[in-house]
């Protein structure tokens, strides 16, 4: 359900507002639980949306760019920071 609702509300265009709004009733949780759900997987989905693109444009590899010195980086991210990966 969970799955579903998600690429429901991810293929309507929905804002992360309205799809937590949408978690909140769906799964009775809080609103910073259901918030912290919408915004990790629109972002997991604009990620592969974008690789996706990248590969139909012949793209072959990316590069991990973390944003360095913020609080909110975590340590295998700073670590990987400019590392080249292959799209697939």
């Amino acid at each position: 359900m969970l799955n579903k609702t998600l690429t429901d509300c991810v293929a309507r265009g929905e804002s992360v507002d309205n799809i937590t709004k949408e978690l909140m009733k769906r799964l009775n949780v809080s609103y910073e639980n259901a918030y912290r759900l919408a915004r990790t997987e629109t972002a997991h989905a604009q990620v592969i949306g974008q690789a996706d693109k990248y590969k139909e444009m012949g793209f072959l590899f990316g590069v991990i760019s973390a944003d360095m010195g913020s609080e909110r980086t975590c340590p295998d991210c700073e670590e990987q920071n400019g590392q080249e990966y292959p799209l697939d």
